[in-house]
């Protein structure tokens, strides 16, 4: 047994080129034999989940050998809407954060090791529009600006006219978008 590794044979030298069988193999030596087992390294997979995603793709399943380190890849083009992406997490978007693997200023990436699969999920960040007021050529204090979060639950209400807000010879019949 060795840890992160199965076992692929028994083989006739150490650079491991002549097979000599698996477990259970016959085999007749003609002289004293030094046997040697050939180890593969367990492959991991790392699964990208888009977690409610709206556009895009999510990216491709990676893989990589125990004992070695894998780098977290980027959103692609997989968007959602109302949301910015914020990174990969373990667990439905709330788990650890992992950093993406591009590289800093000093050249480094973020690698990580483990000796298990992964999947990861998209970490959404709601976007906040502000919201603000324009007298559009009236004369008055208008209303101060507020914010509306994105997919909130609840929507966003339009503030009334205040008292002092006047155009002349206009009334007032509510507020526009254009």
């Amino acid at each position: 047994v060795k840890t992160g590794y199965t076992f692929a044979g028994w083989y006739a030298e150490a650079g491991l080129t002549t097979l000599v069988g698996n477990n259970g193999a016959s085999y007749s030596p003609t002289a004293n034999t030094t046997l040697y087992a050939k180890w593969n390294a367990i492959t991991y997979t790392v699964s990208y989940n888009g977690n409610g995603s709206t556009g895009g793709t999510v990216p491709s399943q990676g893989s990589f050998a125990f004992g070695s380190s894998y780098s977290i890849v980027d959103k692609g083009t997989m968007t959602k809407t109302g949301y910015d992406f914020a990174g990969w997490t373990a667990a439905d978007g709330t788990g650890t954060l992992y950093a993406i693997s591009t590289a800093s200023i000093a050249g480094s990436a973020a690698t990580y090791t483990t000796a298990a699969n992964l999947n990861l999920f998209a970490k959404w960040t709601a976007n906040t529009n502000a919201i603000s007021y324009n007298a559009n050529t009236g004369t008055g204090a208008v209303p101060t600006s507020g914010s509306y979060i994105s997919g909130a639950a609840t929507a966003y209400t339009v503030l009334a006219k205040p008292d002092g807000l006047t155009k002349t010879g206009s009334d007032f019949i509510g507020w526009n978008t254009v």
